[in-house]
């Protein structure tokens, strides 16, 4: 099987998974994104603790619980299965940062000769990865009612302008945008996505009209712009660890977080933006 047809099947596997996870309701999407978000942590520690992520694995495992639990928990709350008062969630907060301290005790019993190195490795995990996906939930999930509306829209503006970006910038790219990082994106692939964005923001007003056109018009511009840099935060990762790919779990297509780095980073910008418009955070 060549590397085109690979990588084409790997895509239309892809597109079909997150789209049936997306669109089918409460339990699907749950699930998704709790994959999601597991497996890109676990691809993110894999990456940047190397050795000490195979030689002391309960240092990753515990990253990895904390940064499920504030997702999970946001789940089954905002989807009633386990109704908390604020109370109990002010409580579970305060036991939740208790538990990020564990992780210093890990570190004592590791034997790493970088101990502070890995804490802030596996810290910036949480905040660059569980963070961002949690804080979705206050969007697709209401007092136990799933609406895809603005994590559909996200995604197809993230795939809009990744795509775009790259066919146009492939065609007509002349003049390097951010070289030192990623020296393929080009100005004009980097405007090329972000007309065709716009565009994708229009037709979507037109799909889900409860939410203005200005509304999806202003998401757009977020996605363009934190998007993008999302993109370049990923790659300026990849080139600190001197990696190629994230991982190998989408054959063709590298790991997950070079799928998902543009989504996850505009995510936090993304769910302000919406929440600010609909009136606050209800939770």
């Amino acid at each position: 099987m060549d590397g085109l047809t690979t990588r084409l099947i790997t895509a239309i596997v892809f597109v079909s998974i997150m789209l049936g996870g997306v669109l089918g309701g409460l339990i699907p999407y749950s699930i998704l994104f709790t994959l999601l978000l597991g497996l890109c942590l676990w691809e993110y520690l894999g990456l940047v603790l190397g050795e000490d992520h195979v030689q002391f694995p309960l240092r990753s495992i515990a990253g990895l619980g904390l940064g499920l639990a504030p997702h999970i928990l946001l789940i089954v709350h905002r989807a009633n299965w386990l109704p908390l008062t604020n109370q109990q969630i002010y409580l579970l907060l305060i036991l939740y940062l208790l538990a990020l301290f564990s992780l210093f005790v890990l570190e004592l019993l590791s034997h790493s000769r970088e101990p502070f190195r890995n804490l802030a490795f596996v810290f910036m995990g949480i905040l660059y990865i569980g963070l961002p996906l949690s804080l979705l939930n206050f969007l697709t999930i209401h007092a136990g009612q799933y609406d895809y509306t603005y994590v559909l829209g996200i995604i197809l503006l993230t795939w809009t302008n990744d795509t775009a970006a790259y066919v146009i910038g492939s065609r007509f790219g002349r003049r390097k945008l951010f070289a030192r990082i990623s020296p393929k994106k080009t100005w004009e692939g980097s405007n090329g996505g972000a007309l065709f964005t716009l565009l994708m923001g229009w037709a979507l007003s037109a799909i889900f009209p409860q939410f203005p056109l200005y509304g999806w018009l202003g998401l757009s511009l977020i996605v363009i712009i934190f998007g993008s840099v999302g993109d370049l935060v990923e790659s300026m990762l990849k080139r600190s660890i001197k990696v190629k790919d994230s991982g190998t779990l989408l054959p063709g297509h590298g790991g997950l977080l070079d799928r998902f780095d543009s989504f996850i980073f505009c995510l936090p910008f993304a769910v302000a933006y919406v929440l600010l418009l609909q009136g606050g955070i209800h939770f």
